[in-house]
C-alpha cells in the first residue's frame, strides 16, 4: 500500500514499519517494551512493522517519541 504525500512524494506503508523496526533495534527494545510504553498491544506493534496496519497518529507520535528519547 502506497500514500502520495504533499508534493507529490509517494511512502510506502511497509517502509514505515521498516523503519519503526530499526530504531527499535538499535535502541535496543523488544516489541513487548516498545508496545508496554507506548500503551500499544504486542500484536499491534507487530502489525505495524511488518506493514499490515497503518499506525494512527497518536499511535506513530508515540512510537516516535519513545525512539527517538529512550536511551541505550
Amino acid at each position: 500500500m502506497c500514500f502520495t504525500l504533499i508534493g507529490g512524494a509517494v511512502m510506502r506503508l511497509e517502509s514505515i514499519g521498516k523503519n519503526i523496526r530499526k530504531y527499535r533495534l538499535m535502541k535496543k527494545l523488544r516489541q513487548e517494551d516498545l508496545a508496554e510504553k507506548a500503551d500499544l498491544s504486542i500484536n499491534y506493534v507487530g502489525a505495524i512493522e511488518r506493514g499490515e496496519k497503518t499506525p494512527s497518529l497518536e499511535s506513530l507520535i508515540a512510537i516516535i517519541t519513545l525512539s527517538a528519547f529512550q536511551r541505550i
